[in-house]
């Protein structure tokens, strides 16, 4: 094994990008990739080789995705992150810190990622300066109501009826999702 490690290792550090790719491409789906090598294709800068490792390998610890984040020069590693199918909290809490609007876009949309009432407050204000994540937190499954009734007082009406036809929420949310757009239309 230690042998096996130590040549993925040097492929992994290969000057030809082929060797990488192709080294990145079969490792990404392996749940036994050793995560040295899977830390060292994450951060590789060449998105052919790091995007898949980002996006899908489970070998990458959270300390390694938060690592990736807070230096990774490309914003495509941002979306990568965020479109893995489990993001825990501390990561899409990185995520959105970054500010990267893509990114918090697949963030928000990405059933699989973890998020608080906390961080959901943060995107709501947030949305206010980047209108592209409105309508993936008007559609996000299981948004609180005070969420809902937050991103009421300021999204356009085409969300606004998003929020209104959601299905999970009772004719007592909808309700105040109304009156809130009622109290901006009178103002």
């Amino acid at each position: 094994y230690a042998y096996a490690v130590q040549a993925l290792g040097t492929l992994a550090l290969d000057e030809v990008l082929k060797i990488r790719i192709a080294l990145s491409s079969t490792l990404k789906d392996h749940a036994h990739t050793p995560p040295k090598i899977a830390g060292q294709l994450a951060r590789d800068v060449e998105r052919e080789v790091s995007e898949p490792i980002l996006r899908f390998c489970a070998a990458l610890s959270d300390s390694d995705l938060l690592d990736v984040l807070k230096g990774h020069p490309a914003t495509w590693a941002v979306e990568a992150i965020a479109l893995r199918p489990k993001v825990s909290e501390p990561v899409s809490e990185a995520v959105i810190r970054t500010d990267d609007v893509r990114g918090g876009m697949a963030l928000i949309g990405n059933s699989g990622a973890l998020m608080t009432v906390g961080l959901l407050n943060q995107i709501v204000e947030k949305a206010r300066q980047y209108p592209e994540w409105q309508k993936p937190m008007a559609t996000r499954a299981k948004l609180p109501a005070s969420i809902a009734n937050e991103l009421a007082e300021f999204v356009d009406a085409s969300v606004r009826d998003i929020l209104m036809n959601r299905e999970d929420f009772d004719d007592e949310v909808t309700e105040e999702i109304a009156a809130v757009f009622r109290r901006r239309m009178d103002f």
